[in-house]
């Protein structure tokens, strides 16, 4: 499986708290900008689509005070997978063509400066273990799928 490492660049060091939102419209706005097609097979309001990537960010330095998230440098960066490997080149193809171009981020503006593909190995093993560089968000689905005592037994071990 590859994973795309994508390095943004703020004009000021901050981002919404709600970064997620940001992140989703840029990848709408990336996909729309490649192409027409792959934006209405991944966006299409008239039915639900089950998408096949993933990504979470790295905001280093981060610091949160009320509806703004305050960083220690202008950068951060995004890593994107996608289990699908046709559509991940299709991804890279899309990103390439935002690259170095200021995108609106609600007073604020950011743009994509690296592009880097990195090789991850499939997980074959029952068990894995997990190092998290930032926290784990819980939401009412996991709390309740922690209190099965199934659950416990085999998934927590602290």
């Amino acid at each position: 499986m590859i994973q795309l490492s994508l390095e943004f660049q703020l004009e000021k060091p901050q981002l919404p708290l709600e970064y997620e939102r940001l992140m989703v419209s840029f990848l709408k706005a990336a996909s729309r900008n490649y192409s027409e097609d792959m934006f209405e097979r991944l966006y299409n309001k008239e039915h639900s689509i089950i998408k096949s990537f993933t990504f979470s960010t790295y905001l280093p330095g981060a610091v949160f005070k009320g509806d703004t998230i305050f960083l220690r440098d202008n950068r951060f960066k995004v890593f994107f997978t996608d289990a699908d490997m046709g559509q991940t080149i299709e991804w890279f193809n899309a990103f390439q063509l935002m690259r170095y171009k200021q995108y609106p981020v609600s007073g604020n503006s950011m743009k994509l400066i690296s592009i880097r593909s990195n090789n991850r190995k499939d997980i074959v093993d029952d068990e894995i273990i997990v190092k998290m560089q930032s926290p784990l968000i819980v939401t009412k689905t996991f709390i309740i799928h922690m209190q099965m005592k199934d659950f416990q037994r085999h998934y927590v071990k602290m």
